[in-house]
């Protein structure tokens, strides 16, 4: 047994337990009743079955700001940013927090069984990322930012890292005066 998520044109949920031959891009229907797991709402599975198939979903690009506030819960989405930690559990990659453009922090995380026997390539704080995977929520596990709210990874493949781009901003001088402090010319990274 396991779970899956279904979406389509309106949001996705968590489907458990489901046993059988389905691959992402099935059409199925599923007859259940909602309830609660670890604080994320799930469809309990009483049937299952496959109607045909189509064309995957693509993710859509969201902000950890709205992976946290839960808008986006049960969605194929992908966040992109900087890696600030890595958590590891017995030797494999756990959770991965990224920062994004906007400040906010949201988690990545891996079940150890996922793929297991690949890597993350080139993985190490201060990397740029992207992130695919679906917006979930656990609140059995405590993370930094007071979010429950995680990216459950399907195949640490869907996990990409880069070299941090960074953008030269310069700042022009500010003449000192008797109420406020001057500025040298100067440059940082934006």
């Amino acid at each position: 047994f396991d779970c899956i998520y279904v979406q389509d044109e309106t949001a996705g949920i968590n489907c458990f337990p489901v046993a059988g031959e389905f691959k992402i891009g099935d059409v199925v229907q599923i007859k259940g009743q909602t309830e609660f797991y670890v604080g994320e709402p799930e469809l309990q599975v009483q049937t299952i079955e496959k109607l045909g198939e189509t064309t995957p979903i693509e993710p859509v690009e969201i902000t950890a700001a709205q992976l946290n506030d839960r808008s986006v819960e049960g969605s194929l989405i992908t966040l992109k940013g900087v890696v600030t930690k890595i958590t590891m559990a017995n030797g494999l990659v756990e959770s991965i927090y990224v920062i994004d453009a906007e400040g906010t922090v949201g988690r990545a995380f891996i079940d150890g069984y996922i793929t297991a026997n690949n890597e993350v390539k080139d993985l190490a704080v201060g990397r740029a990322i992207s992130v695919t995977g679906v917006a979930s929520y656990d609140n059995t596990y405590a993370i930094e930012h007071d979010s429950y709210a995680r990216i459950r990874v399907r195949d640490r493949a869907d996990i990409i890292t880069s070299d941090h781009e960074h953008t030269v901003a310069v700042l022009e001088a500010v003449a000192p005066t008797c109420t406020a402090t001057g500025l040298t010319e100067g440059k940082h990274c934006s």
